[in-house]
Parts: structure tokens; sequence; C-alpha cells
């Protein structure tokens, strides 16, 4: 994330060079950044192979400490850098994620026959979110007198949803992918020679990872409300 900062920052000169510095600060407090992070600390880092790279001992709660402090630096970095208008999304369900149940289940027969939701891994994410938002509204009272507007863009609760009662939302299937077996492929390994379901729309998800374009627009349509807030 200190990287994508100093990638913005190398930005914003560029920009100023072009159109000058006042103008380049003002398309920069004028603009919306969406800060996306920490889903894969959890899934890929702590409960993953990644996790060896962490002290021993290390809990779950520290660990979500650990990423909430690094996101509320990186907030910072873009106030520092001009931006006052960001939103920042929670940690979607991803004990639910196909690749999540597949892997981490500890009945095989759950992991491809049952395929239930990964409990433990979506209360994790529930509990970090909540830290998230509470920090926000901090965040936000006290930097409300140099303008900054935060929005808390969630992708759990329309999840949550989904889960609760799919066909409302003309869905389907929700415990696999489209994409191939829809167990464990994702990213790359869908492609022009995966196999695809019939009607994507009908899915969830579209790899064992990623949201269909149906599921993206229940997530959107619930935030515009929170998008609103700060462009307004």
């Amino acid at each position: 994330m200190s990287t994508q900062l100093e990638y913005f920052r190398e930005y914003k000169a560029r920009l100023a060079s072009t159109i000058g510095q006042a103008g380049a600060d003002n398309l920069t407090a004028n603009a919306v950044f969406f800060v996306n992070c920490a889903v894969n600390d959890f899934v890929n880092t702590f409960y993953g192979p990644g996790q060896i790279s962490l002290p021993a001992g290390t809990t779950i709660g520290q660990y979500e400490d650990f990423v909430l402090q690094l996101l509320l630096e990186f907030i910072q970095g873009l106030v520092s850098l001009g931006a006052r208008r960001i939103a920042v999304s929670r940690v979607p369900l991803f004990g639910c994620w196909p690749y999540v149940i597949t892997l981490y289940s500890s009945n095989p027969t759950n992991a491809l026959v049952t395929r239930a939701c990964n409990d433990i891994l979506n209360a994790v994410g529930n509990d970090y979110n909540m830290k998230v938002q509470a920090a926000l509204m901090t965040q936000q009272n006290t930097s409300a007198n140099i303008g900054l507007k935060l929005a808390y863009f969630d992708t759990y609760t329309p999840m949550v949803n989904i889960r609760r009662n799919p066909a409302t939302f003309g869905i389907d299937v929700t415990n696999r992918g489209c994409c191939g077996t829809g167990l464990l492929e994702e990213g790359p390994l869908c492609n022009s020679l995966s196999a695809l379901c019939a009607n994507r729309s009908e899915y969830e998800f579209f790899d064992s990872v990623h949201p269909t374009e149906t599921t993206a627009s229940i997530i959107v349509n619930a935030n515009v409300a929170a998008i609103n807030s700060i462009t307004s």
C-alpha cells in the first residue's frame, strides 16, 4: 500500500507539471478515491500459507488491528496528498467464497457436497468490519474541519442478504462459481479453455472468488447512498 501511495505522489507531480499545481490540487480534492483492501490478508496470509511469515503466537484479533492500522495510515497518506473524498470498502463475506469452502472445510463432505460457508472466517470479517467502521467515524469527526468526507462501502451485508434469500435477487447458485468446476478455479485459471455455466447471471460468483456482474450490481446498488454522501 505504501508503494501505491508513492505511485500516486509521482502521478500528482506529473499532473501538476501539465495543468499546474492549483489544477492538480483541485482535481485531487474533488476526485473520489476507492480503497479496497484486507480480504486477501485474512484469507491467504493469516489462514493460508502466508501465516508462516507472521510472528509466532499472533492472534486473529492482533492481526485485525495490524491490518486496520495499515489501512488508516494509507488513508492518512491520501489525505496528506490532498484527497478529500474517500470510500473505504468493507471486506466481503469471504467465508462463503467457493474457494474458501473447498479448501478450508475440515469435513471433506462439506468441501465437495454440502458446501456450507465457513462461519469462523465470516465472523472474523464482521469483527474487522466493525473496527473499520468505528475507526472511520473517528477519522471523520477529527478531520471534518479540512473538508474530509469518508464513505463506508458495504460489500458484506449485501452478500449476507443474497445468502439468506438468493431467489429474491434472481440467483440460483451461491456455493460454486460459474467457471469450470466452480470449486477452485479463479483468476487466470478461468480462461477461454474453461467450461462455463449456461447462465452466469444466475450465479453469485463467476469464479471461485470473484462475483458475477449480477452480484456486483447488487452490491453497488446497496451503496449508492454512501457514495452520494461524499460526492454531493
